[in-house]
């Protein structure tokens, strides 16, 4: 199983991102190989949309969660639409994150973020 997060950096120490659609990474984490693989999020560069091409790449990804802080209504819309769960992750690093995952300790974000 894998699960993906919004990543401020591209180390398992750096912190979960509050911005799923400009974060600077995706972690992949990877729960059987118990190791952790990172890809720019490209979406972060779109002048509009970035939520949108974000959840598109996280999508091809082919993992069965993610764990972010909050999601905005268009990037909510498309991945509530998959097969993937959604977890809310606040101030915590990555494998701390995952490791909150691991006993179902993170609720699920049932709705976007409105500002």
């Amino acid at each position: 199983m894998k699960i993906v997060l919004s990543s401020q950096g591209n180390k398992k120490e750096s912190l979960v991102d509050v911005r799923f659609g400009r974060c600077n990474y995706f972690a992949i984490y990877d729960i059987e190989k118990q190791s952790f693989d990172f890809v720019e999020n490209t979406g972060k560069e779109s002048n509009q949309g970035a939520g949108i091409a974000a959840a598109q790449v996280v999508l091809k990804l082919n993992a069965e969660a993610l764990l972010t802080e909050r999601l905005g209504p268009k990037a909510f819309k498309v991945l509530e639409a998959s097969t993937m769960n959604l977890f809310k992750c606040h101030g915590m690093s990555l494998e701390d994150a995952v490791d909150r995952f691991k006993t179902n300790s993170l609720p699920l974000i049932e709705e976007p973020y409105r500002n």
